[in-house]
């Protein structure tokens, strides 16, 4: 028999994604959402697949789901954000790496997301590593403002079938998602910005993810995304920068 999972999934408004993502998770032996307060039916819908539906005030993400995960009751956890769901072939994977044998502490899963009416294979979208499945005994959580990463003590070995993402409704939703974003990096992520950063390294996002990626394989959308993430990387820095100027202002000369 395999090892227990307790999945652990944060949310907030996300009535119109939650049900997805819960209904490919049925196979779980524990399903833990925890809710900041959503004004809209995501606690309803939630409690259609799991009793453990738990109202916490919004922390930040790392924290959140920190509080998620102390939730948990089984040895192994996996996070899952709301927007996101397991395909079949991927719930038989994890399966096969619980089954007791594994020596991992530990496993990234690749995810992959579906924009502009097609999944995005290529690019700085994808493969998109992260560790989701790890021992609740063997890790601790690293805090960041943005992407709150995981600590794991043993092994960490790698699957191949991905998430499944729908991180973005429109172009629209991607642009304000990038300026949500870009605000919290620039809080927190680093120090100090120049004219380099923002002049060069936006241009040299847009070349990695477009061609040494291979991101104009996905087409349109592929142009889009390596333009999208360009135009994060400069409002980043642009708000660092802001923010330096702000903080050291330079008195203007009387012109008296």
């Amino acid at each position: 028999m395999r090892e227990k999972l307790s999945v652990c999934i944060i949310a907030f408004n996300e009535e119109d994604k939650i049900g997805r993502c819960l209904e490919s998770l049925t196979w779980c032996d524990e399903i833990i959402v925890v809710d900041s307060n959503s004004t809209d039916r995501t606690r309803e819908i939630s409690r259609q697949f799991t009793d453990k539906v738990i109202v916490h005030e919004w922390m930040g993400f790392s924290r959140q789901k920190e509080f998620a995960w102390e939730q948990a009751e089984n040895p192994w956890i996996l996070w899952l954000d709301a927007d996101e769901a397991v395909s079949p072939e991927l719930k038989d994977e994890i399966c096969a790496k619980l089954d007791g044998n594994s020596n991992e502490a530990g496993y990234r899963l690749p995810r992959m997301v579906y924009f502009m009416n097609r999944w995005i294979k290529h690019g700085d979208w994808y493969p998109d590593l992260n560790i989701r499945l790890f021992k609740k005994s063997e890790t601790k959580i690293v805090h960041s403002d943005v992407h709150e990463r995981v600590d794991v003590k043993g092994a960490i070995g790698t699957l191949h079938h991905p998430i499944l993402h729908w991180p973005f409704d429109s172009i629209s939703d991607l642009l304000l998602k990038a300026d949500q974003y870009s605000s919290l990096a620039a809080e927190g992520t680093f120090k100090t910005a120049g004219f380099f950063d923002l002049f060069f390294r936006p241009g040299f996002n847009f070349f990695r993810g477009y061609f040494i990626k291979r991101g104009f394989l996905d087409g349109l959308a592929g142009l889009v995304i390596a333009w999208m993430n360009a135009a994060s990387v400069s409002f980043k820095y642009a708000k660092r920068l802001e923010k330096q100027i702000n903080k050291d202002p330079v008195k203007p000369e009387s012109s008296f």
